[in-house]
C-alpha cells in the first residue's frame, strides 16, 4: 500500500507533466492501432479478387509481381490445361487500367477494367452471375457501385436512362452494376466482355491472358492436377475448403486455388 501511495504521489506531483505524458502515450497507441487498420485493409483488399474467382486452380505468369500488375501468358496454356483429365473449364480473364471519364464532370480517372467470356463468368459475384446475357452485348459493361465517388454518380446516371460513358476515349454503355469495392490497387472497377475489352485496349489481343481460371470436376485431386501440369506460368493449389490467397514473395505472385 505504501509503495502504491508513493508511486501515485510521484505521478501527481506535476499534474501538467502527467497530462502531457499521458497524451503522448495515448497518441502513440492511436498510431499503432491505425497502422493495424491499414494492414488489415491492405490484406483484405488483396484477398478480395482471389476469393471472387470462379475456379479451383488459377494460372499466372511467373513474372507476375501482383495480380493487378500481371504479366501476360499465352492462351495456349489454357488449351493445354483443358487436355488434362478432370479439367472441365479453362477460361481466360483479362485486366487493365483505363481512363474512365466522369459523365458529370468530364474528369478522367484511372479505373480497373476486367473482361471475360460471359459464357463462363470468371468472377463469382452474385450480380455478375445474373448479368451474363447483358454482358454478351457489344460495348456493354457493368460498373462497380462501390467505386470511389470521383467516378461520378453512375447510379443516378442510369436512373436518368443514360448509359453511355467513355473509357480510354471509347464509348461503352453501362447497363447494370455490381458490388466489389475499391482497393489499394484500384479505386474503381468495370466488368465487360472480351470483345469490348479489346476495343478499349487495341494494342492487346485475345491470346494475351492475365489470369487463367480453371474449374475441375467434383472430387478431383486439385493438388495432383497442379503438379501434373508444368506451366510456363506458376500455378499452385490448396485443399478444398481453404480460401484462395495471394503470396507475393521471391519476385513472383502465387495464386492459390480453393
Amino acid at each position: 500500500l505504501f509503495a502504491f501511495r508513493l508511486a501515485w504521489r510521484q505521478l501527481t506531483t506535476h499534474k501538467t507533466r502527467l497530462f502531457t505524458a499521458s497524451l503522448g502515450v495515448a497518441f502513440a497507441c492511436f498510431l499503432v492501432f491505425m497502422q493495424f487498420g491499414f494492414r488489415d485493409s491492405l490484406y483484405t483488399s488483396a484477398r478480395l479478387l482471389p476469393q471472387s474467382l470462379n475456379g479451383d486452380l488459377f494460372i499466372l505468369h511467373k513474372q507476375t509481381e501482383a495480380i493487378w500488375r500481371s504479366a501476360y501468358f499465352s492462351r495456349l496454356e489454357l488449351a493445354r490445361a483443358l487436355g488434362l483429365r478432370d479439367v472441365e473449364v479453362a477460361a481466360p480473364l483479362y485486366l487493365g487500367f483505363a481512363q474512365f471519364k466522369n459523365p458529370q464532370t468530364m474528369i478522367k480517372r484511372t479505373i480497373m477494367l476486367w473482361a471475360y467470356d460471359p459464357a463462363y463468368p470468371a468472377l463469382l459475384l452474385p450480380e455478375l452471375m445474373n448479368q451474363q446475357q447483358m454482358l454478351s452485348q457489344d460495348l456493354a459493361a457493368s460498373f462497380d457501385e462501390h467505386s470511389r465517388p470521383e467516378f461520378g454518380d453512375i447510379l443516378g446516371h442510369l436512373a436518368e436512362g443514360k448509359h453511355a460513358v467513355e473509357v480510354n476515349d471509347t464509348r461503352i454503355e453501362i447497363w447494370d452494376t455490381f458490388k466489389f469495392g475499391a482497393s489499394f490497387s484500384a479505386e474503381g472497377n468495370v466488368v465487360t466482355n472480351v470483345w469490348t475489352f479489346l476495343k478499349i485496349f487495341p494494342y492487346r489481343n485475345s491470346s494475351q491472358v492475365d489470369i487463367g481460371v480453371i474449374k475441375v470436376a467434383e472430387g478431383a485431386d486439385v493438388l495432383a492436377l497442379a503438379a501434373a501440369h508444368e506451366l510456363a506460368g506458376r500455378l499452385v493449389g490448396v485443399g478444398e475448403g481453404q480460401d484462395p490467397v495471394t503470396v507475393e514473395a521471391d519476385g513472383g505472385a502465387l495464386l492459390a486455388g480453393r
